[in-house]
Order: structure tokens, then C-alpha cells, then sequence
């Protein structure tokens, strides 16, 4: 699990290169290069974007309120946990335990970006945010332009579709300022966390060895 860690962070800063899709490459090599089956590989890599996508949609569903105000309340966002727990109890039965644990991880670090963004709005105009429902909303509204960006071909890390998703979004529910001072900080923020994870990555890859290798 270490040096798949380790991979991980390492190729993951490869998604800020023109194509969206060298971290998926840089994986498939190393792991290739470490004598891994480019077959197992490449059905991580799959199952891997397909339960991101998923995860991605399931919230984004959240921000469908911005669009359709009909929709803001609490029953909405009731009917999308019920979604949620279905999707759950689906990836369980079809793929199992582990894969499971990690869609569950997928939908916990999608919603702490989204919480990310919340947080960076609220500190810079506290006023621009309304309480309750619409705070969900506005958290699934980063989400929804993540996923967006990440299924984008050729833009890196969605680099520019992210950021014209929230602003399409949510340019009637706040100040132009404030939503545009939190797309940019949410940015740096993300670029940051790339930077750090990648460093751990180099850390913790130093005298580990693949599965296979160690065994």
C-alpha cells in the first residue's frame, strides 16, 4: 500500500500537463517499469476514474438547486443522500469490499474540496453566503466544476473549464469579487495541496517496493 501511495502522489502532478491525462500514464509506466501487469494496471486506472465520475455526479446533483431554484430545500437534498447510499450499497454488491472503501473515500474528499471553497467564500465575504441549504449547494457547485474540468480532454487539471463552471454557476448568487477571489484561492490552494502531496510521495517512495517485489 506504501509504494502505491507513493505512485500515486508522485504521478498525480502530472494532470497540470497539456492532455488531462499523463497522471494516468505516468502510473501505467511506473508500474509497468516496476513489473506489474499492464492489465491489472490499466483496470485500476479505469475503475479508478469511473468511481471518481460517479462519486462526482452523485454530489454535483447537490448544486442542481442553483439552476433550478424549485429545487432548494431540504427534501432535495435528501433525495440525493438516499442516491448516495444506493450507489454505496450497488459498488458493494458488484465490486466489493475495498472498492467501496475507496468510492466512500472518493465522496469524502470531493465534499472536503467542496468545503474547501465554502470556507475560502465565507472568510473573504461572510455575507455572500447564506445559511443552511444553500452553503450544500454551493460546496456541490465546486464539485460539479471539478468533475466537469477532470472530463475535460487536453485541459489540464481543468484548468480554466473548473473555473468557468463556478463561475457560470454561481455569478447571480454573489459578488463578482468574491467569486472570483475564491475560484483563484481554491486554485492555489489545490496546486498547493499537489505540491505537498508530491513530496511526501518522493519521501515515502525511498526504499519501497511494489507489491509483488516484496513479496
Amino acid at each position: 500500500m506504501r509504494w502505491g501511495i507513493a505512485t500515486y502522489a508522485l504521478t498525480h502532478v502530472a494532470r497540470y500537463v497539456p492532455g488531462n491525462i499523463f497522471h494516468y500514464a505516468g502510473r501505467q509506466a511506473v508500474g509497468m517499469a516496476a513489473g506489474l501487469s499492464a492489465r491489472s494496471l490499466a483496470r485500476a486506472s479505469l475503475l479508478e476514474l469511473a468511481l471518481v465520475a460517479m462519486a462526482g455526479a452523485l454530489l454535483s446533483l447537490l448544486a442542481l438547486p442553483l439552476v433550478f431554484p424549485l429545487l432548494m430545500g431540504y427534501a432535495w437534498i435528501a433525495f440525493v443522500v438516499l442516491l448516495l447510499g444506493s450507489a454505496i450499497w450497488v459498488v458493494y454488491r458488484t465490486l466489493g469490499r475495498a472498492l467501496t472503501s475507496a468510492f466512500m473515500l472518493y465522496l469524502l474528499y470531493l465534499s472536503l474540496s467542496g468545503t474547501t471553497f465554502l470556507v475560502v467564500v465565507l472568510v473573504h465575504a461572510p455575507h455572500d453566503a447564506e445559511a443552511g441549504h444553500y452553503w450544500i449547494a454551493l460546496c456541490a457547485a465546486y464539485v460539479a466544476a471539478w468533475l466537469i474540468g477532470m472530463l475535460t480532454p487536453g485541459a489540464p487539471a481543468g484548468l480554466g473549464v473548473r473555473e468557468i463552471v463556478i463561475l457560470f454557476l454561481l455569478q447571480g448568487s454573489m459578488d463578482a469579487a468574491t467569486l472570483l477571489f475564491a475560484v483563484l484561492a481554491t486554485r492555489v490552494i489545490a496546486i498547493g495541496a499537489d505540491t505537498a502531496a508530491w513530496v511526501v510521495g518522493c519521501a515515502l517512495r525511498r526504499n519501497t517496493l511494489p507489491p509483488e517485489i516484496n513479496r
